[in-house]
């Protein structure tokens, strides 16, 4: 069975529509803000998940691994891939944590 990929370049929003288990997943590491409509509809069209891990100071280690976490469940949840973001280049998450994009440069 194929992975899905989410774009850690798009919007929390955007992302949210495309799968709409993110809002469980993201919701239970304590972005309880996105299970409210009316936040999801405003900040969540301009914050993405990296900005919104530093702001809440939560490692992007800890979403990796949920998001992997829930991968392995029937059916699977959106596996975090680094399409462009700078933000995953740290020492907590490096490209062995994530699956590889050919689009985007080294870390």
């Amino acid at each position: 069975m194929a992975h899905k990929t989410l774009d850690l370049n798009k919007s929390v929003y955007e992302l949210t529509q495309e799968y709409p288990e993110v809002v469980e997943i993201m919701a239970s590491l304590g972005f309880t803000e996105i299970t409210k409509k009316a936040i999801l509809l405003s900040v969540g069209r301009v914050m993405t998940i990296p900005k919104g891990a530093a702001m809440k100071g939560i490692a992007m280690e800890k979403i990796v691994k949920a998001f992997r976490r829930k991968d392995s469940a029937s059916p699977p949840a959106p596996l975090l891939k680094a399409r462009g973001a700078s933000a995953l280049r740290t020492k907590s998450v490096c490209q062995e944590d994530i699956s590889p994009c050919h689009n985007s440069p080294p870390c």
